[in-house]
């Protein structure tokens, strides 16, 4: 409802965390400053090791409209949810979800490689 990625649609439920600040958009508030200068910067990429429900993933998708997501999470129903929220959101062909954090798999994300 507000914050950094106001307009985002929400699923149904967390995967971990506060369900209710995240859909009112108070969610670390403490961040919202930096979230809201990366827009600026130009990132391509973004990767995103826990990424839970996808909360920052798809947020930071919608908010950075040229940028790849890699997102790590190693529960299978966070990856499930976090799927399902980025197809929510229209993000879902710019977001992997991969579910183990390996240096190699990050460093592919970081230098753009498949």
């Amino acid at each position: 409802m507000g914050g950094p990625f106001q307009g985002m649609r929400f699923g149904s439920r967390a995967a971990e965390g506060c369900y209710l600040p995240k859909l009112l958009g108070c969610y670390e508030h403490e961040l919202h400053p930096i979230i809201a200068r990366l827009p600026r910067r130009g990132y391509r990429r973004v990767v995103n090791i826990g990424c839970a429900e996808g909360y920052y993933a798809v947020g930071l998708a919608r908010l950075l409209p040229t940028a790849t997501v890699l997102a790590f999470d190693s529960t299978a129903g966070a990856r499930k949810l976090c799927a399902e929220l980025a197809a929510l959101n229209g993000v879902a062909e710019r977001i992997a979800i991969e579910s183990t954090a390996e240096a190699d798999a990050i460093g592919r994300a970081i230098d753009g490689r498949p």
